[in-house]
């Protein structure tokens, strides 16, 4: 493993922090016309002007959650400010709109925004854990999206909605102004602004690209194949069960109010938010990355498989206990190639998994609910079963990225332990040397010898 991508690069600082990005993520496509009919040529210049706000304001909170070494308050701020205003800018385009189409466009939007194009200024120790609590809240945000749409849809008529977004609006400017300690430059700033799972493959491709410029290693080019259809596939599976799971509890046998759809949807994101932290404190220190990725796979296989089996809710809670580490592996893969490449490439190859699971995302929403809709009447639990089998493939790709890591971990590992025995010898040469020094000031040498540290001659 390059030597390089362990060492910490110092944060930059300024508007050009987020440019890195931007020769790499954007795909910029021209605005085609809006599906709803009630768009005309002010709203849509009023929603091009929130829609860039939301991409200033997301970039933002992403950059800021990311500045913080250590773990303090001002960072769980910030990242509960990410997800509200990744919650606002789903919501936005639900209940304006009146189609949930444009909720892709808006995860879509804030998914490109968020690609992490400076991950080398977080320490390597940190970045598993960085990475997870990120994939934890996004994933939060669009579950939460979800629900808060689909009760404004339900419960406001279209009059309050805007008064609720246009509050929300006022208070995400006043945020960026009074708050955030310096304001992006949105400069070549794009998002991809349209549902086009093409772009989002094409995207999706570039880090193929980074790792045959850093890395023509073939082996790591196995790495990158692997994490990212794992990616692809985690992401259907994590926003496909959370949808799936709101038509289940109200299919036979739960036939369940809404409301106790809402509390399970709850009990789910606070699971995941509170996944990296449990994960972190359980197998950090034991397991690898790749590791910690088959582990938390393997539990979401599990609880996917007693969610679909389940008669009552208590199987039904324990499946959802299960799936606690969901956001997990995407965290975790991140981590990994993070690791593998320099920090110049950081933001293609970001941007790249995020558009890879955005795909993974759109498919999902799509095949889950009409798959689950043609089995409801037999059972509805098989659209679960589906993507249980479909875990298990993820199960297998982090076990074999654990197989082919298992060599550039062991030549680190001999690295470290050839610069030690230099230590130990260098050490032993600076002894002899005092020995051999005028006897006059031999204890005085013996003495600062007693006081010498050795670490201090391991970084000599």
């Amino acid at each position: 493993m390059d030597s390089s991508c362990e060492l910490d690069v110092p944060i930059r600082e300024g508007p050009q922090r987020l440019l890195a990005c931007s020769d790499f993520v954007e795909i910029e496509q021209e605005d085609s016309d809006r599906s709803s009919p009630s768009s005309d040529s002010s709203s849509g210049s009023v929603e091009g002007a929130c829609q860039t706000c939301l991409s200033v304001c997301q970039a933002d909170c992403c950059q800021l959650l990311l500045r913080y070494k250590s773990w303090k308050s001002p960072a769980i701020v910030e990242g509960v400010m990410f997800v509200l205003i990744f919650a606002y800018g789903c919501m936005y385009h639900v209940t304006v709109q009146y189609t949930y189409e444009h909720i892709w466009q808006a995860a879509n939007s804030a998914m490109t925004n968020t690609t992490l194009p400076h991950a080398d200024t977080v320490p390597t120790e940190q970045r598993t854990f960085r990475f997870s609590l990120f994939a934890s809240l996004r994933f939060a945000a669009l579950g939460l999206a979800f629900m808060l749409s689909s009760y404004f849809v339900e419960y406001i008529h279209f009059g309050g909605t805007f008064v609720v977004i246009m509050l929300l609006f006022i208070a995400t400017l006043v945020y960026i102004i009074f708050v955030l300690p310096e304001s992006s430059a949105i400069g070549k700033m794009r998002t991809i602004r349209d549902f086009n799972p093409i772009a989002l493959f094409i995207s999706s491709m570039l880090p193929f690209e980074v790792f045959a410029r850093e890395r023509p290693n073939r082996q790591h080019q196995y790495i990158l194949l692997l994490l990212l259809v794992t990616n692809f596939f985690e992401s259907a599976i994590s926003f496909g069960s959370f949808q799936v799971l709101s038509r289940l509890v109200v299919a036979p046998p739960f036939c369940s109010h809404p409301d106790t759809v809402t509390l399970l949807q709850m009990f789910v994101l606070v699971l995941a938010v509170a996944g990296p932290f449990i994960a972190i404190q359980l197998f950090s220190e034991r397991l690898p990355d790749a590791g910690i990725g088959t582990v938390a796979s393997l539990l979401t296989t599990i609880g996917l498989a007693i969610q679909a089996l389940s008669s009552n809710y208590v199987t039904l809670v324990i499946g959802l206990l299960f799936q606690i580490f969901v956001p997990i592996p995407n965290g975790v893969s991140r981590s990994i190639m993070s690791k593998l490449v320099a920090h110049e490439e950081q933001g293609a190859l970001q941007a790249g998994v995020t558009s890879a699971r955005a795909l993974g995302a759109v498919t999902s929403t799509f095949f889950c609910i009409s798959m689950f809709q043609k089995t409801v009447g037999s059972f509805p639990g098989i659209t679960l079963i589906v993507l249980s089998s479909i875990s298990v493939f993820v199960v297998v790709a982090f076990i074999l990225t654990w197989g082919l890591l298992r060599d550039d971990y062991e030549d680190y590992k001999l690295n470290v332990t050839s610069v030690r025995r230099f230590a130990l010898q260098r050490y032993h040469e600076i002894y002899n040397k005092i020995n051999e020094s005028e006897s006059k000031n031999k204890e005085l040498s013996l003495l600062d010898l007693e006081d010498y540290d050795s670490d201090e001659v391991f970084s000599q």
